[in-house]
Formats: C-alpha cells, sequence, structure tokens
C-alpha cells in the first residue's frame, strides 16, 4: 500500500503503489507476481548450492546435481566436444536430411518405432506424450495416458 495517496483520489496507487515500486516488471515479462518473484529468489538460491563444492552433508541425489551442473558450465569442455554426441544420436536414429543432406535415407523402420526409442532411450516425446499414471476411476490401477503436444 502506498499510503502517501488518497484512497479516494487513486484507490489503484494507494492499494498498489508501494508494490508497483519495489517489484518493476521486467522488460521479457507482461505481469509480475509473489510467485515468480519467489520462483527468482528460488532459482538463485539454487544456483548457489549448486556452485558450493560437494561436502560430506551432500546425498546423493545433491552430489550427482552439483556434477551435472558443474559439467553443464564447463564451457571449455563443451566447445571442444562440439556437436559430435548430438551427431551421434541422430546417427542412431536414423540420421536427420538437415544434417546429412541429400546422401539421406529414411531408416527402414516405421515411424512408430523412431517414437517409441525417442520415448524410450531418451524419455522425448513428439507428437504426443505419453505416461504410466493411475486410472481417475480406479486409482488402485495404473493406465497409459496419452495427450497431445
Amino acid at each position: 500500500m502506498d499510503r502517501t495517496v488518497a484512497p479516494c483520489v487513486d484507490f489503484f496507487q494507494y492499494a498498489c503503489g508501494t508494490w508497483n515500486r519495489l517489484h518493476v516488471i521486467p522488460e521479457d515479462r507482461s505481469a509480475i507476481s509473489t510467485f515468480e518473484i519467489l520462483a527468482d529468489q528460488l532459482q538463485v538460491i539454487l544456483k548457489r548450492v549448486l556452485e558450493e563444492p560437494p561436502n560430506a552433508n551432500d546425498n546423493n541425489a545433491t552430489l550427482k546435481a552439483k556434477m551435472f551442473y558443474r559439467s553443464c558450465m564447463d564451457i571449455p569442455r563443451i566447445r571442444e566436444i562440439g556437436d559430435a554426441p548430438l551427431k551421434k544420436i541422430l546417427e542412431r536414429l536414423g540420421g536427420w536430411p538437415a544434417v546429412v543432406g541429400t546422401s539421406w535415407r529414411p531408416p527402414p523402420y516405421p515411424l512408430e518405432v523412431l517414437l517409441g526409442r525417442l520415448r524410450g532411450e531418451y524419455n522425448v516425446g513428439v507428437l504426443m506424450e505419453q505416461w504410466v499414471g493411475p486410472d481417475d476411476k480406479n486409482s488402485s490401477v495404473n493406465i497409459l495416458q496419452v495427450r497431445r503436444q
């Protein structure tokens, strides 16, 4: 609240003025809420935790997260490796015309096999998202659920 403004003159400024002054909407957003502010603060805290060196109090999940974060932030190593791992995966999946060029030929297996491999090997859904979850009508039973992307 902005108590310097008379509520009968400008109620919005009275009710929201201090919030608007303290929480300027960033250029990349059209609005800002308390949840977004908390999420931004949480990102800063998580970044700080991930950048700390491993210690004896870290559990296995925290150690893995720190190692993964460090590997993602190792820009010299990423530049050294380049796109070779991605090209290898694309080749294993049957290639991609934009990468292979005019010599590309469709793989001998159907699209369903490719979609299954993408989900099974890389946990990536294409065209549709599928997962196993509880049946809404009987929560003691799991069913295959499908949703378009």
